[in-house]
């Protein structure tokens, strides 16, 4: 029977990260290098490091990261939410993105966490989860208009900065990851990776991060952070609801 399990930098085990090696180099191509892993189970990073495990088999990992923080969309600190890569084994059938997150927000925030006041932060390459976010997040930022906000644009830089990420912010919020390849995902373009919305593709597409060329799709390796907001005391519960398939 699968469970979940929660490690950090310090509790994950050996064999446990061998086995999320094996994921990225599915997920990422094997010529991910070794920084990719590196700094999600850094002691900098402080990442919560959220495992499916059936017996000894990873299933499923996602990263998360919480904290208070002073942000544009509040005038007081508020709970900030980075959701990290999330990675599954051939062998689990589901969304691996709903089922983690929604474990780990009644974990850490408790059943009342649809009504909270929250940020979210998000890392990204792609599409579909860009879709999924803004929907969770439906204040958010940068939006598929294309408008600049300096002031959130800033938080962004600075909240990277602050989680030890080592690459530069540019004015689209976005930057590249140097320890990825080029990698195809026309396979996983229809089921996984392409946003409904084909706006959504398009805004991926002009910034470079997803790459179209002969039929074919590919992440280039750059990355969207995106951020977003949402209000308070408002009974929503579409946070538990199946995302965009």
């Amino acid at each position: 029977m699968s469970k979940y399990i929660l490690r950090n930098s310090g509790t994950l085990l050996a064999e446990e990260k061998s086995q999320i090696a094996d994921l990225i180099a599915i997920h990422y191509g094997e010529d991910t290098k070794q920084e990719f892993l590196n700094w999600r189970v850094s002691t900098e990073a402080d990442f919560d490091i959220v495992l499916l495990k059936e017996k000894e088999i990873v299933l499923c990992v996602s990263f998360y990261h919480t904290s208070k923080e002073m942000t544009p969309f509040c005038k007081k600190k508020v709970l900030v939410i980075q959701f990290g890569i999330a990675l599954k084994h051939h062998l689990y059938e589901g969304n691996v993105i709903w089922k983690m997150g929604r474990w780990y927000a009644r974990k850490k925030a408790g059943i009342l966490f649809p009504i909270r006041q929250a940020v979210g932060v998000s890392f990204m390459s792609n599409p579909r989860v860009y879709e999924n976010f803004i929907r969770l997040f439906p204040v958010n930022y940068p939006g598929i208009d294309g408008l600049r906000d300096e002031k959130t644009l800033a938080f962004i830089r600075s909240y990277a900065q602050s989680r030890m990420l080592p690459f530069t912010i540019d004015d689209d919020a976005c930057y590249v990851d140097t320890s990825l390849s080029k990698f195809e995902i026309t396979d996983s373009w229809a089921k996984y990776a392409g946003a409904r919305n084909s706006a959504i593709n398009q805004f991926f597409i002009e910034r470079g991060i997803t790459t179209y060329e002969n039929g074919r799709y590919y992440r280039s390796g750059k990355h969207l952070i995106a951020c977003g907001y949402r209000a308070p005391l408002k009974l929503d519960f579409s946070i538990w609801k199946k995302p965009v398939k």
